[in-house]
């Protein structure tokens, strides 16, 4: 042995010591073993060169060779566990550290060389793959296919892991010091675990013993997470029974396409519960290999999982791209997959779950739409229809994905539920059984962690609807104990977790008043919300969270450095932003940047024109996000976000001085809804015209399927292929885009020279908005002059603290409404009175003052925003009488719709006339009414409804379906020239409560909502001529709830083609209501005035103490038109005119 000691010195010095063995943690030791990792690593070929030679020199019986071999055998195992591409290191070293383990004690070796070579016996023996360079642990995903290539079964894996325990077993029996015997029991333990799933197929309870193990370890393992998602998933794709796996049939190697399959599905499975385990490249292509047929023979069960797994992995890349035809392609894979497996099969369920998701994940981008939301909702509803019983055992994987589903139900009813306080009984009920779940025991950890984040959910969004405090305080608990205590979170999900918390840690704040706990925790927490991304705008979303905080210890300190800071922050999340992220969450973080330019308002910044421009920007998603949704009741609640926003802006862009940019903003705001159903109604044909035929005649079968019927396509047996609505949508409307050059950009607003230049074209002289002052600020009317311009009138009047007739005669209208007392009219009708005085001296007299006096009545279009719709403005009472004695006023919901109406060519009324009496024959005077009309001037009308009069003769009897038939969108050669409408009419919350009350067919419902109106498919073309309608009934013209969206019967009618509309906004008498519109169709006829003039001059009749009635009125009402109480607000009023503002009579426009 002379001339190989210093080569043993040198080789004990590159090996760990039996002190540094005693410390290793487990990441050491599994990944580096020793110190010896960082060495020069041409000392250490050098020194194994020099031992090997000396091995080959060894004589019989040399005292020193179990020494050489055991440091030779371990310098191979050091360099093979860093990755090096030296060959047989590995072989090298099984070989040699065999060879001393029997001998070991009695040739003399010290305790170190026997514990230095169990270790890394044992370690070699593992199924693991090759290190990486300088001993870096492999990726998972070399790891994964290095476990398809060597599978657990195969007997040289069993064996050397057998061995590979026995000698853990030797090594523990030494009593090594701590906490080396910890790390020795915990590969055994590993082992173990391998072991059993090789022999036994008992994923379920291998999963249960890796989280015992797991939750025993004082440090982190390397891959846990992926470990743990991995034996997760393989179980929930075996059958429950454990299945001992099949022998391989031969030794040879696996084909290389099983391998990448295999492979493809065990990271595609693991990724699916541990997020980030593959980047979203790798994740796109090991989803298109799965998706793509095998060219080898395979059970159908496992082509099913392929395709099932494959399906999954493109909608968890749609939502990470937010590239919705990803989603369009999963959803066919996931039909494909459930089509093959049989009935019964524990994968059915989950593909069926699923498909009933994947809508959902188009509305988180930008694509989806809340019609999706809603009919994935009744699809889960259906897999799992009653909360789980006591009885249900979660930890197995039927009873997990029974949960999961069914937490996913919940979910979505909670977010339906969030903005609607009156569904407060079913958000108790969320609650109630989401508490139940979470006493229960046996939860995985994945699961757990979404049963508490919806608990305190739940309990925030019963805060934000009913303003319990105890409930919020209850929901930032629940979020405390998610983000801070609870283990079982899995890490990947640990940053949106935190994300969420911290608008909870906001609300805590200012509800305890303790800024500087916001601002350390923000600080402490702000390094873990950089993670792998879930969704495409997750780190956006991040931001603006991190700046909601932020802007919170502004608002408890006054200390602008937190404001800079919020703002900076957003900045960052724009920036952040990506091209197809969700609509909702671009548009939020858009809007609480320009909130915080507004808040800072530093001129030296040029904050203020920073606040409008992204305001402006906002406002445009959320009008975006509107019309991606398939009707006006999902259109409303998207477009709820944008009113009080457009005021903002407004208010904003008027402090600049800048006008058009307010006009801007007032238009991008409002009445989303009635424009997103007039853009969206001629859709198909400007389809057609740009080449989409296809996109067309999708879109139109689209519009007139059955809510879930297109969702509920996804799981029907057949070929064609799958469109979630939604993504249709985004599809046709990137067409539109991609071809609007000619004419107005899809859902662009009209700016101020397009509006002055519709205001002389159809002879107006105004267009006004009325703008409600924000805490101490004036309000503002914006007033278009098409002869002096566009100007701002700043009104005092208007400011919330001088709103107080307005909210005065809110109070009253709501007690008249519900009958409270018998006084309830007669103060009502107090209010009304004082609410006309008010508006008189608060905005009318000032603008039209401002407006000068003219050759004739100033012809006036109002748009007023927020709840100054519910004013009668033209019955502003002046000195010299009422508003209406010195101009013609029109309504509109917007600029928009009073351009579109303006451009929309009249017929004449009696043309073909259709008058609709009350069917219900609840209105004493409705039938009186309609043959008044008849007689004195529409003898050729078409008559519907019930009469009195048995001997009249109807057309039908007024259903809902023969009234549409009559309007745009109807059959051309029905199409009336005059609807006259006397029934009753309600005005509610929603669209799909207002309502007119008309014959019941025998298949459904005699009301004709708003909703049916507006998402009637087709409509009036843009040279087509409109009708005009009267809608005598009451409140056909009054928003209860969302006044800024305007969504009343009477702009629905003119949003869907009508060139003008009558309607009211309070119920009024019968009588003087059948007097006014009998007089108003005398002037509209014999006088040939347009409709907004005919109503005023029937209005100014009814004030006429000396009216003379006109000729051919019944008895009755001649009777009627002598009372002096006609006179009274409450009977002439109501009634206004929406639509043409044009002041030439019905067949006169060219004079």
């Amino acid at each position: 042995m002379t001339g190989v000691e210093g080569a043993l010195r040198r080789a004990d010095g590159l090996l760990p010591s039996l002190a540094a063995m005693s410390t290793l943690s487990a990441t050491e030791a599994m990944s580096r073993t020793s110190p010896a990792s960082g060495a020069d690593p041409r000392v250490l070929d050098r020194t194994i060169r020099e031992l090997a030679e000396a091995e080959a020199r060894l004589a019989p019986g040399d005292p020193e060779a179990a020494t050489l071999r055991c440091r030779l055998g371990c310098l191979h195992a050091v360099r093979y566990l860093r990755g090096a591409d030296s060959a047989g290191d590995r072989e090298e070293g099984i070989r040699l550290l065999r060879a001393v383990r029997p001998t070991g004690a009695a040739a003399g070796l010290g305790s170190t060389d026997r514990l230095r070579a169990g270790l890394l016996l044992a370690l070699l023996l593992s199924p693991m793959p090759q290190w990486g360079k300088n001993g870096q642990l492999p990726g998972f995903d070399r790891i994964v296919e290095w476990s398809v290539r060597n599978p657990l079964h195969d007997p040289r894996v069993m064996a050397e892991m057998a061995e590979a325990k026995e000698v853990l077993v030797e090594l523990r029996a030494t009593r090594p010091p701590d906490p080396l015997d910890r790390e020795l029991a915990g590969l055994e333990s590993v082992l173990t675990m391998f072991h059993g799933m090789a022999t036994g197929g008992d994923y379920g309870g291998m999963l249960g013993f890796f989280q015992q193990f797991m939750a025993g370890r004082s440090e982190p393992m390397p891959y846990a997470e992926q470990l743990r998602a991995l034996t997760h998933t393989v179980g929930a794709l075996l059958p429950e029974v454990p299945v001992p796996p099949k022998p391989p049939k031969s030794s040879g190697p696996v084909p290389e396409e099983k391998v990448r399959r295999e492979t493809a599905a065990m990271l595609l499975g693991t990724e699916l519960q541990a997020p980030g385990t593959v980047g979203p490249d790798q994740l796109g292509s090991l989803a298109e290999l799965l998706t793509t047929a095998p060219g080898f023979p395979t059970e159908s069960d496992d082509a099913s999982a392929d395709l099932l797994l494959g399906g999954l992995g493109k909608l968890l890349l749609a939502l990470r791209t937010g590239q919705a035809d990803l989603a369009v392609d999963s959803v066919e894979h996931l039909r494909g997959a459930a089509r093959a497996l049989p009935p019964g099969h524990q994968l059915l369920k989950l593909a069926t779950t699923a498909l009933s998701l994947s809508p959902t994940v188009t509305r988180a981008i930008r694509g989806g739409n809340l019609q999706n939301m809603e009919a994935a909702l009744r699809m889960l509803a259906e897999l799992v229809p009653e909360p789980l019983n006591e009885t249900a055992a979660f930890s197995t994987p039927t009873g997990s994905l029974l949960l999961s589903t069914r937490l996913s139900y919940l979910g979505l009813l909670l977010d339906r539920l969030k903005d609607d306080p009156e569904e407060s009984e079913e958000l108790d009920g969320v609650i109630r059984e989401l508490e139940g779940l979470s006493l229960r025991s046996g939860i995985p950890g994945e699961l757990s962690a979404h049963l508490g984040y919806l608990l305190a959910l739940a309990h925030v969004v019963r805060s934000r609807n009913l303003g319990r405090v105890a409930d919020l305080r209850r929901g930032i608990s629940h979020f405390e104990r998610l983000v801070e205590g609870d283990d079982t979170v899995p890490p990947a999900l640990r940053p949106l977790l935190t994300m969420l918390h911290l608008p909870m840690l906001a609300l805590a704040a200012r509800l305890e008043r303790d800024p500087e706990r916001l601002v350390g925790v923000v600080e402490r927490i702000r390094p873990r919300l950089d993670g792998t991304s879930l969704a495409a705008n997750q780190r956006a979303v991040t931001s603006a969270c991190l700046a909601f905080a932020l802007s919170s210890a502004y608002q408890l300190t006054g200390d602008r450095l937190h404001l800079d800071d919020a703002i900076d922050e957003l900045e960052r999340g724009r920036a952040a932003l990506a091209e197809g992220g969700d609509l909702w969450s671009t548009g939020e973080v858009l809007w609480r940047l320009a909130e915080a330019y507004g808040t800072r308002h530093d001129p030296a910044l040029d904050d203020g024109r920073h606040a409008i421009a992204t305001g402006l920007e906002s406002l445009r998603v959320v009008g975006e996000d509107v019309l991606m949704q398939l009707g006006a009741e999902h259109g409303l609640q998207v477009a709820r976000a944008a009113a009080d926003r457009a005021l903002r802006v407004a208010a904003w862009a008027v402090d600049e001085g800048d006008v058009e940019a307010a006009v801007a903003a007032l238009e991008a705001g409002r009445a989303l809804v009635l424009r997103a159903a007039a853009t969206s109604s001629g859709v198909p044909e400007q389809l057609a015209a740009l080449g989409h035929r296809e996109l067309a005649e999708q879109w139109r079968e689209a519009s007139s399927e059955e809510p879930d019927l297109a969702i509920r396509s996804l799981l029907a047996d057949r070929e064609a292929h799958a469109v979630i609505p939604g993504t249709l949508r985004r599809r046709a409307l990137e067409a539109l885009r991609r071809g609007g050059d000619e004419g107005r950009p899809l859902l662009a607003t009209p700016a101020v020279p397009e509006l002055l230049a519709g205001l002389a074209d159809c002879g107006a002289d105004a267009l006004v908005y009325l703008v409600p002052g924000e805490g101490d600020a004036d309000g503002t009317a914006l007033v278009l002059d098409r002869a002096g311009g566009d100007r701002v009138l700043r009104l005092p009047g208007l400011s919330r603290i001088a709103r107080g007739p307005l909210e005065d005669y809110l109070r009253a209208g709501e007690r008249r409404s519900a009958r409270t007392g018998p006084d309830a009219e007669e103060r009502w009708e107090a209010a009304l009175d004082e609410l006309c005085s008010w508006a008189g001296r608060a905005v009318v007299g000032p603008l039209l003052d401002r407006l000068g006096r003219r050759d004739a009545p100033p012809r006036v279009v109002l748009v007023p925003c927020g709840n100054l719709g519910v004013v009668p403005w033209h019955a502003a009472r002046l000195p010299s009488g009422f508003a209406l004695g010195r101009a013609v006023f029109s309504y509109a919901a917007s600029g928009a719709q009073f351009l579109d109406a303006a451009r929309r060519r009249r017929l004449p009324p009696g043309e073909r006339p259709v008058l609709v009496a009350d069917p219900r024959l609840d209105l004493l005077w409705a039938s009186e009414e309609v043959t008044t009309l008849r007689d004195t001037c529409y003898e050729e009308a078409l008559l519907y409804g019930e009469f009195l009069d048995e001997t009249v003769r109807v057309r039908g009897p007024g259903t809902p379906d023969e009234l549409l038939d009559v309007l745009p969108g109807g059959p051309r050669d029905r199409a009336a020239s005059l609807v006259h409408i006397t029934s009753h009419g309600s005005a509610g919350p929603r669209p799909t409560v207002s309502a007119l009350s008309l014959a019941a067919p025998p298949d459904g419902p005699g009301t004709l909502t708003v909703t049916r109106i507006l998402d009637r498919p087709g409509g009036a073309g843009p040279e087509e001529p409109g009708p005009l309608v009267v809608l005598s009934a009451c409140e056909t013209d009054l928003s209860q709830r969302d006044h800024d969206e305007a969504l009343t019967l009477t702009t629905a009618f003119v949003t869907r083609g009508a060139a003008d509309a009558v309607g009211t906004r309070w119920a009024t008498r019968d009588g003087a209501s059948a007097l006014l519109m009998a007089v108003f169709h005398h002037r509209l006829t014999a006088g040939a005035l347009a409709p907004a003039d005919a109503l005023r001059a029937a209005q100014l009749w009814m004030l006429d103490p000396a009216r003379q009635a006109p000729p051919g009125l019944s008895p009755e009402l001649r009777r009627e038109a002598r009372r002096p109480s006609l006179g009274r607000l409450a009977a002439w009023a109501a009634f206004i005119h929406q639509g043409n503002p044009r002041p030439f009579g019905p067949t006169t426009e060219e004079a």
